[in-house]
């Protein structure tokens, strides 16, 4: 389940790129646990479709309940800032 999305042209391309999390552990037992998203890095080709960029070449991977991804800037260098439950806040640069 998709919970955490960020869009804006992330590897210097000047086109739009998205970066997403998820997951969702609080079903009930007989659901099951939704916990297969490790984040995407989604690579955008300037004409509405996305290439899916692996963590292992973006570094990109996220564990836990994830419901927000933020990008900021600190000290000139993009950031982003992921929230998720039960769990600090990981930043990634």
């Amino acid at each position: 389940m998709l919970h955490g999305i960020t869009v804006g042209d992330f590897d210097g391309t000047g086109q739009q790129d998205a970066l997403t999390g998820g997951n969702f552990l609080g079903n009930k037992p007989e659901f099951g646990y939704e916990d297969a998203d490790y984040g995407l890095f989604l690579k955008g080709d300037g004409h509405g479709g996305f290439q899916v960029e692996r963590s292992c070449q973006t570094g990109f991977r996220l564990a836990g309940e994830v419901r927000d991804i933020k990008a900021v800037q600190v000290g000139g260098k993009r950031c982003f800032l992921v929230a998720r439950n039960n769990a600090g806040i990981a930043v990634f640069r």
